[in-house]
């Protein structure tokens, strides 16, 4: 089954440090309604051997997409090949479940005629909450970053002591989520995040 989601609505995003996160769930406390289980989640991202999705990313803010092999190890032992783009018309996320069992099978990937193969796993515990009848909201921690075997033979995850909040405007609904914030929102994403911090500059820039 293939999930198309096509959403033109404002996220906002916010890294705090561990002290921060929990001012903000305090301050908040009454506001905030667990909405699902905490869930581990694992991506496998997929992108050219020069990186040419993580040049794009931070080069345009729109036609681009990045490619990824998600699953939840701790509640589904499904993989999942998801796509988020940026185009004109706004954000668009096509989801499929796959018949691959392992991510160890999956070895290249074609899209938009580029051919891609696995370039960085992510891995990070997720909260979900719903904020008053606002908004969801996710607390993303213990983010971990690893390369793949056709790129490292070392096994071995970067830790990073961040706490990601997103916010985003739930269905049909028409709020100033403005009112909500404790600092300013950022323009993050793991991927680039963690390509910047595992991969050697200099592989980046040439």
């Amino acid at each position: 089954m293939e999930i198309n989601n096509k959403n033109t609505r404002k996220e906002y995003k916010f890294l705090f440090s561990r002290k921060e996160v929990l001012k903000f769930r305090k301050f908040y406390g009454d506001s905030l309604t667990n909405l699902y289980p905490n869930r581990t989640i694992k991506s496998m991202y997929m992108d050219t051997n020069d990186l040419r999705l993580y040049s794009l990313s931070k080069q345009t803010d729109v036609d681009k997409f990045k490619l990824r092999y998600r699953t939840y190890p701790n509640s589904d032992a499904k993989i999942y090949r998801e796509v988020k783009s940026n185009n004109s018309t706004g954000k668009e996320k096509t989801s499929k479940v796959t018949s691959f069992t392992s991510f160890e099978e999956i070895n290249f990937d074609v899209h938009e005629n580029y051919f891609l193969t696995p370039s960085l796993f992510i891995k990070y515990e997720r909260e979900y909450f719903q904020l008053d009848s606002a908004a969801r909201l996710t607390i993303d921690s213990n983010l971990q970053f690893n390369l793949p075997k056709n790129v490292s033979l070392l096994d071995k995850y970067m830790s990073e002591n961040l706490f990601i909040v997103e916010l985003k405007i739930l269905e049909n609904k028409n709020y100033d989520l403005t009112e909500y914030f404790l600092n300013s929102p950022v323009a993050f994403s793991k991927y680039d995040y963690g390509i910047e911090r595992i991969y050697n500059r200099n592989l980046i820039q040439n």
